[in-house]
């Protein structure tokens, strides 16, 4: 991500957290905790930490970084259900929510019920890919070899361009 995009970003969600909370103008007069239900270290535990650096920065109060993993991202999602509704317990989640929520209906949180979204953080292209030997290769080289008249060396470029 840009750092013109991440500008953006951290825009809005300052602009959402402030404007479109109930609390408007005093938000945040304490610490926010924003839960991370994965280990340090990762993707979205990197974007979560530079978010929560600038929030602070903008709003001159303190974002806090809490690493909850386990379970998929239920271990931490059901520890953000449970806080309070008052904008001091944020999550930073990835589509496990959504895929959780079919996966395993016996948990104690109902991902529609319990959140909301409020901002699109970031994006990102997972390709799916397998070894040289898969016949998906073979597959991906000859798709490619119709639209460009060559075949390239690699299905993850294939794959990744087809995302």
């Amino acid at each position: 991500m840009s750092v013109r995009a991440l500008r953006g970003v951290l825009g809005a969600i300052a602009a959402m957290l402030i404007c479109g909370s109930g609390i408007a103008q005093n938000y945040p007069v304490r610490p926010v905790r924003l839960i991370v239900p994965f280990s340090p270290g990762g993707g979205t535990d990197l974007v979560a930490r530079i978010t929560a650096n600038k929030l602070s920065e903008m709003l001159g109060q303190q974002f806090v970084v809490d690493n909850r993993p386990g379970a998929g991202t239920i271990v931490g999602s059901e520890l953000a259900a449970r806080a309070a509704g008052d904008g001091y317990t944020l999550i930073m989640q990835v589509n496990s929510l959504a895929a959780n929520h079919t996966l395993y209906p016996k948990k104690s949180y109902d991902t529609h019920k319990d959140f909301i979204p409020v901002v699109l953080v970031g994006s990102t292209r997972v390709p799916s890919v397998g070894t040289t030997r898969s016949p998906a290769r073979d597959a991906c080289i000859e798709r490619d070899r119709r639209r460009h008249g060559r075949g390239r060396t690699s299905p993850v470029h294939d794959a990744a361009a087809e995302l």
